[in-house]
């Protein structure tokens, strides 16, 4: 089997190769997308059904609970902005390597413009900015299933 680099050319022979990475990530992100919108439901109905039990007079670990619904909106909030800051500042790294390199060294033939930089970058993104959601999501649908 060959192998496909992918940094590679989008156009032509290797085509191919940027076609499946651009097909994982594209994966990746259903899969996220698919496994939220699966859990949300269930942790929403545990959560309203023990706010219903829990009435006038909460208890501590309700209590504690109901606390742990916001803070988590804000750390996941929080955390997504930082993943997808990242995520972009290491994009435009990425380019400017590829554009000193060209500049640099032209008798290496590198071109800029020449890759994949742009054909995921929005699933990459959305990836990135969807994955602390995703964790604290499915960590609660694990965790709630107890009760």
């Amino acid at each position: 089997m060959r192998f496909i680099d992918p940094r590679a050319d989008c156009t032509a022979p290797s085509y191919l190769g940027c076609l499946r990475m651009r097909t994982d990530e594209t994966l990746r992100l259903t899969r996220q997308i698919a496994e939220i919108n699966a859990v949300v439901p269930g942790i929403v109905a545990s959560r309203l059904m023990r706010l219903a039990w829990a009435g006038t007079q909460p208890s501590r670990s309700d209590r504690n609970e109901f606390t742990r619904m916001s803070s988590e909106k804000w750390q996941a909030a929080s955390q997504s902005a930082v993943a997808s800051t990242l995520f972009l500042f290491n994009l435009q790294m990425e380019a400017a390597r590829s554009f000193w390199q060209a500049a640099m060294f032209p008798w290496l033939g590198i071109q800029t413009g020449h890759g994949d930089a742009g054909s995921n970058t929005g699933a990459g993104l959305m990836t990135a900015a969807l994955a602390p959601y995703h964790r604290i999501a499915t960590a609660n649908a694990r965790r709630l299933r107890k009760f």
